[in-house]
């Protein structure tokens, strides 16, 4: 990657030469960039069939990136792959006339990830320059180089080992299809940018740190639920979900506990809100019980609060607010994922369709909540309940409320939400129509696009938290 830029300015006596009178500029800034890096990979696959039931496929690869430390700038990368037809077995013969298909699956693959700077691997030099005064008092500009990163050539390739173990099916002559996928996933050697302590002279160093377990399940269905002469009804669901782990972060690491015994544990990072054995999407934040009402006022003013405040749980009961009552609340992926597909086709002419998709399980910010920006008389928003003494509501605070000093509270609520995405109806004008006409084609078509969303969320959309606005489309496909 190359490039250069000049910036010329107050050209005499004119700058009609362009970039061919440079040299005729008063004020030139000339800057350069010129960055290299290279990447190899070989590849070698085989494939067995037997009998046409029994499949094999073995995979290799070796690959390579520059930017990598000069230790490790290759790896390799294993796959295999196994199946069994199961309904071409003699055994399976008699259940042919419910059984079309079925297939079963196992597989094992590796593959890397190489996505950092072209030079993280490396120590970077920096160009400065600093005034240095002269025994006569002159001030003399010297130039000078200064470090800018810690190089680690042990940097390597972050590594993600999957497993998978499905099976294809089709029922009833082709009425009811689909699959059944189980798949384990464990990440190693993430590249990490990692922080440093002050002491080293450094912020921080890219290195492979961590290791992250993935599991989930995926599973889609297509049916044909009802077909005649005048009327075809077709299904397609999906459903999937995944589940991560961090398993490691940091390395064990030696503490003392109170007897003085020295014990090498895991320890999490409370700073990036990682914690060991829990989802890397996990929130670990502080518990709302509600908002402090006015014969609470006592109390809530012993923890900073008033009434209209949102009440926090004190979970160790040592009548303060710290890191130490923090708790895990929820995730902000969703447990479960649904995409729902209904097709219609009525008297051959005409198609009705409409799918929706849902998201469940999640939890999202909503600060809002807190009505720290309102006034009484100087607001007009979407839906914001406030409370008041007369309106002692449990779920929005007062307005300008308080979420206490230096803790930062954050309020969740339940963002899971079905969406129906598309609803299409289309007329097909039938063929002697058309050949009255002399078209060759002609249809007519209408679909609304996000037309409905239901959901326990409050502000705006729950799944971009902003405006996702409902349009129709309507056209005409004409063929002369």
């Amino acid at each position: 990657f190359y490039s250069a830029t000049i910036n010329a300015e107050q050209y005499s006596p004119n700058d009609n030469l362009g970039w061919s009178g440079i040299q005729s500029a008063s004020i030139k800034n000339f800057s350069a960039n010129d960055q290299y890096q290279t990447g190899d990979a070989l590849m070698g696959r085989v494939n067995y069939a037997y009998d046409d039931k029994y499949l094999l496929t073995l995979t290799a690869r070796r690959d390579g990136f520059s930017a990598f430390g000069q230790g490790n700038p290759r790896a390799t990368f294993p796959s295999a792959a196994l199946s069994w037809v199961v309904s071409d077995e003699k055994f399976m013969q008699k259940y042919s006339g419910t059984i079309d298909y079925l297939k079963l699956r196992v597989s094992y693959g590796q593959n890397g990830n190489r996505e950092i700077g072209r030079y993280a691997a490396l120590s970077q030099l920096s160009a400065s320059t600093y005034l240095y005064s002269s025994p006569s008092g002159a001030n003399v500009p010297v130039g000078a180089v200064s470090t800018a990163n810690m190089a680690n050539p042990n940097l390597r390739w972050e590594r993600q080992s999957s497993y998978n173990f499905g099976a294809d099916y089709s029922f009833l002559g082709g009425k009811i299809s689909g699959a059944v996928d189980y798949y384990i996933r464990k990440t190693s050697d993430l590249l990490v940018n990692r922080a440093l302590p002050n002491v080293t002279g450094f912020a921080s160093v890219v290195t492979n740190l961590g290791k992250v377990d993935n599991s989930g399940f995926e599973i889609s269905i297509n049916t044909e639920n009802l077909k005649t002469n005048n009327f075809v009804w077709r299904t397609s669901l999906a459903l999937w979900s995944n589940k991560n782990e961090i398993i490691s972060l940091y390395g064990k690491v030696p503490v003392t506990d109170a007897t003085g015994k020295v014990n090498y544990v895991e320890q999490d990072d409370r700073a990036n809100g990682w914690f060991i054995g829990k989802n890397i999407n996990t929130i670990w934040d502080f518990n709302i019980l509600g908002v402090w009402r006015t014969d609470e006022a006592a109390t809530a003013k012993s923890f900073g609060f008033q009434p209209g405040d949102f009440k926090i749980e004190d979970v160790n009961k040592d009548g303060k607010f710290t890191v130490d009552d923090r708790i895990f609340v929820g995730q902000t992926t969703p447990k479960l994922n649904l995409n729902f597909r209904n097709e219609f086709t009525i008297y051959k002419n005409w198609d009705f369709s409409f799918q929706l998709y849902g998201r469940f399980g999640q939890l999202s910010q909503f600060n809002e909540a807190a009505n720290v920006d309102r006034f009484y008389d100087r607001a007009q928003f979407y839906k914001r309940p406030y409370w008041t003494p007369d309106n002692q509501i449990n779920d929005y605070a007062r307005m300008m409320s308080s979420l206490g000093s230096g803790i930062g509270l954050n309020i969740w609520r339940k963002s899971s939400f079905i969406r129906v995405n598309n609803v299409s109806l289309a007329y097909t004008m039938p063929k002697k129509i058309t050949d009255k006409m002399k078209f060759q084609s002609l249809k007519l078509y209408f679909n609304i696009q996000n037309a409905l969303v239901v959901s326990p969320w409050e502000f705006f959309d729950p799944e971009n938290k902003g405006l996702t606005p409902s349009y129709g489309t309507f056209g005409i496909n004409l063929t002369l």
